[in-house]
């Protein structure tokens, strides 16, 4: 009689930000021990594949059948990213941030946000209370968007800091609203 052992997935995808960088601790002591080596990995790719200069980067969407490859090989703790097109990246990226187990902006500080999002300096205020993993993560990503603003990038991506922060505002903060309306508002 054989036996088959059911496939263990990594906490990659879907779980808890600090589950996902405890893992990491554990199974690779020489990764950042505060970024998501996925996050970087997935960044580094999307830079290799020139997709600072690539229209419509995380805007337009990855071939769904790549993405769901790269998640299942991610997912996996395969960290092999083996696509030629950078909005495959993008796609996982956001994918990933989505699929956290809570967002980076705790639900607590959901109504704050929505009242001072004008307001720089309140934002700044907002960023430092976050838990220090999360505020690592959101750093680590704000800063590599900022890069993607520069007038050379945006006039190739057509993605500039207000179409970047449509399309990441809402892995970052996620509204417990259920219409749609709402949700976009």
């Amino acid at each position: 009689m054989r036996f088959t052992l059911p496939k263990i997935s990594k906490p990659v995808l879907g779980v808890s930000l600090e589950e996902h960088l405890e893992f990491q601790r554990r199974e690779m002591p020489s990764a950042n021990p505060n970024i998501p080596r996925v996050l970087e990995l997935l960044v580094e790719k999307l830079i290799e594949l020139n997709g600072l200069h690539t229209e419509g980067i995380f805007r337009l969407p990855g071939d769904t059948k790549q993405v769901e490859t790269l998640k299942d090989k991610l997912g996996n703790g395969e960290y092999v990213v083996e696509t030629t097109d950078p909005h495959v990246c993008a796609s996982v990226c956001k994918l990933w941030l989505r699929e956290l187990e809570s967002p980076l902006i705790p639900d607590s500080l959901y109504p704050r946000c929505l009242k001072t999002a004008s307001d720089p300096q309140e934002c700044l205020r907002i960023l430092d209370e976050l838990p220090y993993s999360n505020r690592s993560v959101m750093e680590y990503i704000l800063k590599f968007l900022h890069s993607m603003t520069t007038e050379d990038i945006r006039n190739d991506t057509k993605m500039g800091a207000e179409n970047l922060a449509v399309v990441f505002c809402p892995n970052f903060l996620r509204s417990q609203a259920t219409d749609p309306k709402v949700i976009m508002t």
